[in-house]
């Protein structure tokens, strides 16, 4: 007997699956973990979108200079990137502001992630930990001198 929410093609053979016309699902089962690092001197605000293309979660965490946070997402994840959204910013947006450098005077910089998104099964499966970190590539306090850097680490 089986119960709780279970997918056909996690029941049966991928080949078998395929040939009833139902796609084995990639990313079922597991989780995919984002962990936003503020490797800076300044406090900080970092956001990623991650998610599917109807309703991405907007993650974000103000955290201090040399800090982290993790947050952990259900599989399916079909695409994470560094950035926010802000009210009145559309989803569409992915070029937005990835960090929110806070300065000692209270001047907020923001930072822009120059990547590509990160889609699922293409640079990230279930079970990896996809860590974004915010770092200071100068002394003087100004947009060019952070930068917003990812890295995958597979899973087991």
């Amino acid at each position: 007997m089986l119960s709780g929410c279970v997918f056909l093609g996690d029941l049966l053979a991928p080949d078998v699956a395929a040939s009833l016309g139902v796609p084995a699902p990639a990313q079922s089962i597991g989780s995919v973990v984002v962990r936003v690092k503020n490797d800076t001197t300044q406090q900080a605000v970092l956001s990623v979108l991650a998610g599917g293309v109807t309703a991405p979660a907007n993650l974000s965490a103000d955290t201090a200079a040399g800090g982290s946070e993790n947050f952990v997402l259900d599989c399916p994840v079909g695409f994470v990137r560094p950035a926010g959204v802000a009210a009145g910013v559309s989803v569409s947006d992915l070029n937005s502001a990835a960090a929110s450098v806070i300065a000692a005077d209270g001047m907020t910089i923001d930072v822009t992630y120059t990547g590509s998104t990160l889609e699922s099964d293409a640079t990230f499966d279930c079970g990896d930990v996809i860590e974004v970190s915010l770092v200071q590539t100068g002394t003087d306090i100004a947009a060019a001198n952070f930068a917003i850097i990812v890295q995958v680490i597979k899973g087991s």
